[in-house]
């Protein structure tokens, strides 16, 4: 009867007491894994700092977080500069990447100030004259590089445009050139030179030449229709003739040596050859 009551309430009982027991025991053993070695006021911000990186090498994040802010509120350069460095590598391990690298960035700048701090006055002043000369070097150089692309860049575009120009110019003068061939076809005075022309298989003593009133008509056109070209060659070589300038025009038509040689009232090409020497040296001097 007895036992049969301990097995009723008792067990029961101790078996409720023992688990709560546990359960209070194993909260008390997690708490104490958060709790840092210290961080008082009596420690100072180097055990905030040395919390911090002890949560952070356990993977507690949110508690490594707290004592690295914590440690940043401090006026000690170093200690900001290795809580700047540990945030940093927290919000990479994170996924913040964008917060990593601002906490990166201050802690390069708190690094800079360390090293600033630590040079001389005289060694501080060197360097930022050194500094200054540095940069006003590169800026004439980059100045320099500038001007001389610039002026590059221009004098592209000159030959470019004068390129074009003259591409512009032939082509003009390859159109006035077919407009003088067609004016000159339409003549009267075009159709006998081509009844001249045709005469290169006949012996020499029987081809005809162009009288002398049609030399004259011949030079009139030519004259009209090339009126610019002759402008240009008194212009240019005043010592020339009027039969000079009868023969270039000729030459301007694309007439053969022996068609040339016709019109000016001769049977062969030994007179024309022997003008076309004269005035190469005539236009030479």
């Amino acid at each position: 009867m007895l036992r049969s009551c301990l097995s009723a309430f008792i067990l029961p009982f101790m078996k409720s007491f023992l688990f709560s027991l546990l359960f209070v025991m194993s909260g008390i053993c997690l708490s104490c894994r958060h709790v840092p070695l210290s961080c008082g006021t009596d420690s100072g911000p180097v055990s905030c700092l040395d919390s911090g990186r002890l949560f952070l090498d356990r993977g507690m994040y949110d508690s490594a977080s707290f004592y690295l802010n914590k440690a940043l509120l401090v006026d000690d350069v170093r200690i900001k500069a290795s809580a700047y460095r540990s945030l940093s590598r927290l919000e990479k391990e994170r996924g913040d990447l964008s917060a990593a690298l601002r906490c990166m960035e201050a802690y390069a700048d708190l690094q800079d100030s360390l090293g600033a701090d630590l040079e001389n006055p005289q060694s501080r002043e060197r360097r930022i004259w050194t500094n200054r000369i540095a940069g006003i070097v590169i800026l004439a150089f980059l100045l320099a590089f500038a001007t001389i692309k610039s002026l590059k860049s221009e004098s592209r575009i000159r030959e470019g445009e004068l390129l074009r120009r003259g591409k512009r110019i032939a082509h003009l003068e390859d159109e006035k050139k077919s407009l003088k061939e067609g004016l000159f076809g339409q003549t009267d005075i075009c159709r006998r030179v081509n009844e001249l022309s045709a005469q290169k298989k006949v012996r020499e003593k029987d081809r005809k030449v162009l009288s002398n009133a049609g030399r004259e008509e011949l030079k009139s056109v030519l004259f009209d229709i090339h009126r610019d070209y002759i402008s240009e060659l008194k212009a240019k070589y005043p010592r020339l003739t009027e039969e000079d300038l009868f023969y270039l025009c000729l030459q301007q038509t694309g007439l053969d040596s022996l068609t040339i040689a016709f019109c000016l009232g001769f049977t062969n090409t030994q007179p024309v050859n022997q003008r076309r020497y004269r005035l190469k040296e005539k236009m030479k001097s």
